[in-house]
């Protein structure tokens, strides 16, 4: 429990609405109901994300996957048969000579880059945003 209370902390100090989200937010099988069909159609063949591999599997989880695979390779596989091609930029970094480092995070990286943020970090539209950028 002391995780999800540090995460907590860490979301508040960050001026995190969790009454928004409550009222505004949209469930979980809410969105598995319309994302479904996006998915299916192959609209979407293209996911960027930055360190993005919790972020896949949970959404993995809500496309009902009935166990998230084990190994590394069969996760991507069932990742890419899902979802098209999935990029992840930190796991990128870790082959281009002194960009893998302990504390490499997104804001290093467009600080790097010279990539500007447009919004609040760790909110996920200008985190997706400075992901979208650094990736272009």
């Amino acid at each position: 429990m002391e995780g999800v209370s540090s995460l907590h902390s860490f979301l508040k100090n960050k001026r995190f609405d969790f009454y928004k989200l409550k009222k505004d937010g949209i469930a979980p099988e809410d969105f598995t109901a319309l994302f479904l069909p996006i998915c299916r159609s192959g609209r979407i063949d293209r996911w960027i994300t930055f360190h993005g591999f919790y972020d896949i599997a949970y959404l993995l989880k809500l496309l009902k996957i009935k166990s998230i695979p084990i190994s590394m390779a069969m996760f991507a596989a069932t990742a890419q048969h899902l979802l098209g091609t999935v990029t992840d930029l930190k796991h990128m970094a870790r082959y281009c000579d002194g960009l893998l480092d302990s504390d490499l995070g997104l804001k290093k990286l467009a600080k790097l880059l010279d990539v500007k943020r447009i919004g609040i970090a760790h909110f996920a539209g200008s985190d997706s945003l400075l992901t979208a950028a650094v990736y272009t």
